[in-house]
């Protein structure tokens, strides 16, 4: 992503993610710090209050790629206004952490059309209709990050299994016990009087559509924040859940249109790498095929597969994995031998050897 701001957001880019990330064993029995959502805004993941009253708390640890790093990003900006505007992605980016699941997938073309699925996804009309966003006040941080792409750019964002995309971006939430909340206060972080920023009318294009609203502009350079302690009486407590937050996993890489992987559903279900990796058993399993005879079928089956792969090598302009490009290869020269079985002469070693410094 060459824009490294928009509309006053700072995209910072945490590091390349080309290969799935496992996190430490530990991390299955860790659980983030539970909260307390309310239930009017059940759907959106927002926090409503919290046990800790740190105003420079996070939610990243061990459990997220780069999450040092990306914490020690975020604490240097502490006091600075800019942090309430950060945005953290992984560049070239192309495979959700391991028990992660997509949840969102944004894909521009050469042009300035999109691909939506997902957390990106345009809303529709429920009975909830006044919470729907369909025209929301401030422009959900999703919809500033797809407009941040530059063509041929795919955005995709992950969240652990079993959480959900927090309805304006940026985080992910998972709904757990009430009874696991166990303080009977809870504190709020607000504004200071002197915050350092001016409320201000915009339009902005939302789903090809204009709108206007308003939009929180930082003019000042220094950041306060105070906490307020909330006590929880007993006749509130039915009206709060328990909620629990961690970062999203955001991953950003340069490619061509959907082409061979299909449409941005496909990708929800099948991560592209996942699909990739597993071509090698595919075209293992025309092994029996091709001992027995000289099948059309099977000739064509690795050329279709080959010219999959090809179009993934195409879609990053990054130098892509050594053993995705010497797959390639594979596939290349299989199919030459194939068709050389097919015109009913097997190949002479002169030729393989030329295959051989062809490839």
């Amino acid at each position: 992503m060459p824009l490294s701001t928009l509309s006053q957001l700072q995209f910072h880019n945490a590091g390349p993610l080309t290969t799935t990330w496992t996190a430490p064993t530990s991390c299955a029995t860790m659980t983030p710090p539970v909260g307390l959502g309310w239930y009017p805004y059940r759907d959106t993941g927002v926090l409503y209050l919290s046990e800790n009253c740190d105003v420079n708390q996070t939610n990243y640890n061990d459990c997220a790629p780069s999450a040092a790093a990306i914490e020690e990003d975020w604490r240097g900006k502490f006091g600075d206004p800019a942090r309430r505007k950060m945005v953290y992605y992984h560049s070239p980016g192309l495979a959700c952490p391991a028990s992660w699941t997509t949840v969102g997938v944004a894909a521009r073309d050469d042009v300035s059309s999109y691909s939506l699925s997902g957390i990106f996804a345009s809303p529709t009309v429920t009975e909830k209709g006044w919470r729907t966003d369909l025209a929301p006040t401030f422009e959900p941080i999703n919809n500033q990050f797809v407009s941040a792409l530059e063509p041929r750019e795919t955005l995709v964002v992950c969240c652990p299994d079993g959480y959900k995309p927090i309805s304006a971006g940026g985080g992910c939430f998972s709904e757990v016990s009430r009874e696991l909340y166990t303080a009977t206060t809870g504190c709020q972080f607000i504004d200071r009087e002197d915050a350092p920023y001016t409320i201000v009318t915009v339009t902005y294009t939302y789903y090809g559509k204009p709108v206007t609203g308003l939009f929180q502009s930082l003019t000042g350079t220094t950041d306060h924040w105070d906490s307020r302690v909330e006590t929880i009486e007993p006749s509130q407590s039915s009206e709060y859940f328990g909620l629990i937050q961690t970062p999203a996993v955001s991953l950003v890489h340069m490619g061509m249109a959907l082409g061979h992987f299909g449409s941005v559903d496909n990708i929800l279900e099948h991560e592209e790498v996942g699909r990739i990796e597993s071509l090698g058993s595919r075209i293992s399993s025309l092994g029996p095929i091709v001992e027995s005879a000289a099948h059309p079928s099977a000739a064509n089956r690795v050329h279709d597969l080959s010219q999959a792969l090809l179009c993934f090598l195409l879609r990053f302009h990054v130098c892509p994995p050594l053993h995705v490009l010497y797959l390639y290869l594979q596939l290349r020269l299989q199919y030459r031998l194939f068709l050389s079985q097919l015109h009913h002469h097997e190949p002479s070693q002169q030729h393989l050897h030329a295959l051989s410094r062809e490839y």
